[in-house]
């Protein structure tokens, strides 16, 4: 990977160190968003030995004594941080990834670096998309083996449970960071527990419901049965008369499909959302202890989520029938 690199023009040698030359890529930076001109400006003024511009990045370096070493056309030495996620990615999934993810704190310079020596050596783009996660942290500093603030996954559910621990993590975008700590872990439980409060309340008012729309779609089969009937009665013959002897045009058999079971659909939805209301109500009373302000609070938000439910039924039984 980096014998291609020096033979593209991409990178040199120097006294056993190998630089990744920045400036032979034009499009360093389009990850981050920087322009060169700001990183030679941030970049620090002392080189070390042989490398040309201090925005240069190592992709190998020479041996030191008691570091481990490998040998290379350079010498004995070892490989750069970056280059090595590069011959990996490389080694097991190929030139191009379909999703590059990280934490935010590794857009630059990593990834930024990531990109030049990879598209430099292939021609090929490094990854179709990147995500990278906001920072984890604890007593607003981010979570690091390096400060010794870290919390195993298995404690934390040992703890808290696992449904708190997805609500904390869902709580924020995940390009944002996250505060772990005991008022954010607090209020998780607290959502979890609205979360199971409201599945019970429907599981309990969804049954009349559930009811109404059996009910109502058994009149829509009725419906078409009796619009298929009542054709039947009016012309049986297909000479324009029906069994009475009299003229099929006198005779308006559809008005049941047409009226009254629309009628009777409507009421069995009602009727339904209703009685789900009344049980849902009842409910919320038990379970805010009777706190009736409070419980008129969830109500509200569930005669919301009735009347949508009640309109959309609505609208499909007149789609149906139309």
């Amino acid at each position: 990977f980096v014998g291609d690199l020096i033979e593209a023009g991409h990178a040199y040698e120097a006294n056993g160190d190998v630089w990744y030359s920045v400036e032979s890529f034009p499009e360093y930076g389009k990850l981050s968003h920087r322009d060169l001109n700001s990183q030679l400006v941030a970049a620090r003024k002392d080189l070390e030995p042989g490398k040309r511009d201090p925005r240069d990045f190592a992709l190998w370096k020479a041996a030191r004594p008691g570091e481990p070493s490998w040998p290379s056309p350079w010498g004995q030495g070892r490989p750069g941080w970056h280059i090595e996620c590069s011959a990996m990615a490389r080694a097991t999934l190929g030139d191009t990834l379909d999703i590059h993810g990280g934490g935010s704190d590794l857009i630059f310079p990593h990834h930024e670096n990531e990109i030049a020596q990879t598209e430099a050596a292939r021609r090929k783009r490094l990854a179709r998309i990147w995500m990278h996660n906001g920072m984890l942290q604890f007593d607003e500093e981010k979570m690091a083996k390096s400060v010794g603030n870290v919390r195993l996954l298995s404690d934390v559910i040992d703890e808290h449970g696992r449904d708190t621990l997805i609500a904390l993590l869902t709580s924020a975008h995940y390009r944002k960071p996250l505060a772990f700590s005991d008022a954010t872990v607090e209020q998780a439980e607290a959502n979890v527990r609205k979360v199971r409060e409201l599945g019970r309340r429907l599981a309990h008012s969804l049954v009349p419901i559930a009811a109404a729309y059996v009910i109502a779609h058994y009149f829509s089969l009725l419906a078409y049965e009796g619009q298929r009937i009542s054709y039947l009665i009016s012309d049986p013959l297909g000479d324009g008369s029906n069994i009475f002897g009299t003229s099929s045009a006198t005779v308006d058999y559809t008005w049941i499909s047409a009226t009254a079971i629309w009628y009777v659909q409507v009421a069995a939805l009602v009727i339904g959302h209703v009685a789900g209301l009344v049980l849902a109500h009842e409910r919320a009373l038990v379970s805010f202890d009777g706190d009736s302000q409070a419980a008129t609070r969830s109500q509200y938000w569930m005669l919301v989520v009735m009347i949508a439910f009640t309109s959309l039924g609505l609208w499909l039984l007149s789609a149906a029938n139309s």
